[in-house]
């Protein structure tokens, strides 16, 4: 990897980063969800791409110590379409994001219920060469936000898992 291209991806990731855990939400209204919770958790390791993610057992990706978005920051989420709006927090910090050069590969994350990983996503750039193999927001300034996923790919829907249909309808989050 020439020299810039490992700066540009270090300044990538030191400012997303950043953004998450002091720019523009308070880490502390993001308690442990409790065991029914719908949560989604960036890697520890910022420096995984989603595209080498879906490479890795799943069980050795180790997850963030705070989940980066919790079922609080969702305000409504339509289960037919895996559309969602957000809380004008997040929609801030997601816009942030949909703003800066991301990686092509993606920025894995894990959609939880409570401490059970349901299935690896991806945030995923409009301007990626590649198609993610895993369920993907795509990153854009607009609203509502979208959980799409590729007939094309080679792993398997989840976003219809039960796990998370009922810990959206208990928050009183879902629209059916």
């Amino acid at each position: 990897m020439r020299w810039i291209d490992h700066m540009k991806s270090l300044s990538f990731i030191l400012l997303f980063y950043i953004l998450i855990l002091f720019g523009c939400k308070d880490i502390s209204s993001h308690p442990t969800p409790s065991e029914k919770q719908f949560a989604l958790y960036l890697l520890n390791d910022g420096t995984i791409t989603a595209s080498r993610a879906w490479t890795m057992p799943q069980d050795s990706l180790v997850l963030a110590p705070v989940p980066f978005v919790t079922q609080n920051d969702i305000k409504s989420y339509t289960w037919s379409t895996h559309t969602f709006f957000v809380q004008p927090s997040l929609d801030s910090i997601l816009g942030h994001m949909s703003m800066q050069v991301g990686k092509s590969g993606g920025v894995p994350f894990f959609a939880t219920v409570g401490n059970e990983r349901v299935y690896l996503g991806a945030f995923w750039w409009y301007y990626s060469s590649s198609m993610s193999q895993v369920s993907y927001i795509y990153m854009n300034s607009l609203s509502p936000h979208q959980i799409k996923h590729e007939s094309l790919s080679l792993y398997p829907d989840l976003r219809n898992d039960q796990r998370i249909y009922h810990a959206l309808k208990a928050a009183g989050i879902l629209v059916e």
